[in-house]
């Protein structure tokens, strides 16, 4: 399976176990969180988005296989944090 889709960055302030946690969003499901040091770098960037009333966003690959041992993975193309994250074209190509 490969399919290609948009994902949202939300940052979630709420979270205990990291204060600068950024939420992955697929289809409006929680699919997972930028890891912590990427998370600490992008989450100025979203902060500032959302004071504008706008999501960060990036081009997102869900791949993998499913059945009784479900292997599945979500790679993002992210911009370098200076970049933006608000238009769908910005990204890494595959």
């Amino acid at each position: 399976m490969r399919r290609e889709f948009q994902a949202v960055l939300a940052p979630e302030p709420e979270n205990r176990h990291d204060p600068n946690a950024v939420r992955v969003l697929i289809a409006d499901r929680h699919v997972g969180h930028l890891p912590r040091e990427e998370a600490a770098a992008y989450r100025p960037m979203l902060e500032r988005l959302a004071e504008r009333g706008r999501r960060g966003s990036c081009e997102a690959m869900v791949s993998g296989r499913g059945g009784s041992t479900s292997n599945i993975g979500v790679f993002l193309k992210l911009p370098e944090p200076d970049e933006g994250l608000a238009m769908p074209d910005i990204g890494r190509r595959w």
